[in-house]
């Protein structure tokens, strides 16, 4: 999927997932935002992570503390 959605210069411009697609992403999917994180608020990610099945998601306040929550 990310290889998909990103390309060598960032996000696709102009890409929209529908709530029915995030949905339909079953697996198991962690996402680690960091609080100050540009793209996207909090609330906003949450709400993305929300629509998956088995999706979750981290955030931390600090950068160096991305790395351990993955671990």
């Amino acid at each position: 999927m990310v290889k998909s959605i990103v390309g060598r210069r960032g996000y696709v411009p102009g890409l929209v997932l529908e709530d029915v697609e995030i949905a339909g992403i079953d697996q198991p999917t962690l996402m680690v935002i960091g609080a100050a994180d540009p793209i996207g608020s909090a609330d906003s990610w949450r709400r993305f992570v929300g629509l998956m099945p088995r999706g979750e998601l981290e955030v931390v306040d600090d950068p160096g503390s991305a790395a351990r929550a993955v671990h």
